[in-house]
């Protein structure tokens, strides 16, 4: 129970480390207003002398590293940015204007991009990867619910599209197996996914059979994912494009149709998003505790109990965001 989150404010010589519980999945909302706010925030938070330590790959789903002096804000976390990359742009591209002067930076490989910039042992925030997804193409449960591209250009020219429930990245590593799947199914050589869903898809999967090379994207932060798909992939060149759906779409030449969201309605939902009112805890811990299994003992860990959540958007922020989509869009 909880939305963890390693937070770090670097310093001469090194860099304080802080831990929320419950911020990970708000931090699009609670990083947006710029570095005074965010660094009020943070220092509020559970600090190192207080028990915070760093999180895994497992436990961490969100963390931010504030450097004051080189003004670079480098972070992840979020719900529906996490794993929408074209609504994640419009965010950043808003969240820009209120950090001028500053660079931000999406942490695409998770928590080890925290670790590496504060000079912390990656290896320390890195776990065993669960084994790779088994090779098969399995029906969505609903035909919109789909989230995973899978594609390939055989060795004699002939294209194959398919789109399923994937479930990110950990798909990419079912490894060559995925070329035996594809060379046996019966499938068209474009794919409509607008048709399907206005969902925009979360990771894709390309095979170039004539160049034995991988190529895959995938929205969500995502650990070592260069390193795990080359051991997945043996003998194969590995391209990981990281969030680069857009370079990813022109390897498969115009065969795959993206849906295409007007930009007005990406900028309501940050709107949204940045703008909702704080968390309201009250109550969880018990509501978790009438929750658990009759005749079981459940326990709250402590770190549950502490929450330091930043004040409610208030008129003002809601002005300030409609005047940055007026400079970055015009009426949009």
């Amino acid at each position: 129970m909880g939305h963890r989150a390693n937070l770090l404010i670097t310093r001469t010589g090194g860099y304080d480390l802080y831990y929320s519980h419950w911020c990970a999945n708000t931090l699009d909302s609670t990083l947006f207003w710029g570095p005074e706010a965010a660094l009020a925030f943070v220092r509020r938070q559970r600090s190192r002398a207080e028990g915070a330590g760093w999180l895994d790959d497992v436990w961490a789903e969100g963390g931010a590293a504030l450097d004051p002096q080189r003004r670079v804000l480098l972070w992840f976390g979020g719900e529906d940015i996490a794993v929408d990359a074209p609504l994640r742009r419009v965010l950043l591209e808003l969240m820009r204007t209120f950090w001028r002067g500053w660079e931000v930076r999406w942490a695409s490989d998770h928590v080890a991009d925290l670790a590496r910039y504060v000079g912390h042992p990656v290896g320390d925030v890195l776990t065993e990867p669960d084994p790779g997804w088994r090779p098969q193409i399995i029906p969505p449960k609903e035909p919109d619910w789909i989230d995973f591209s899978l594609s390939v250009r055989e060795a004699g020219g002939r294209w194959k599209l398919h789109a399923f429930d994937g479930g990110g990245i950990d798909t990419a590593r079912g490894g060559p197996g995925w070329l035996d799947v594809l060379r046996s199914a019966d499938l068209p050589d474009r794919y409509d996914w607008a048709a399907r869903t206005d969902v925009f898809p979360q990771a894709g999967l390309h095979l170039d059979e004539a160049s034995t090379t991988a190529s895959a994207w995938c929205a969500d932060p995502s650990p070592q994912a260069a390193e795990r798909l080359a051991v997945a992939w043996p003998g194969w060149t590995v391209r990981w494009l990281a969030d680069d759906y857009e370079a990813f779409a022109a390897l498969l030449e115009g065969r795959l149709e993206l849906p295409e969201t007007p930009i007005d309605r990406r900028v309501g939902q940050v709107r949204r998003i940045v703008l909702r009112p704080g968390r309201d805890l009250s109550g969880l811990v018990e509501r978790a505790l009438q929750a658990s299994p009759e005749g079981e003992q459940a326990e709250i860990n402590a770190l549950a109990l502490r929450d330091d959540p930043p004040a409610s958007p208030g008129p003002e922020q809601a002005e300030a965001f409609d005047a940055a989509v007026v400079r970055l869009y015009g009426a949009a």
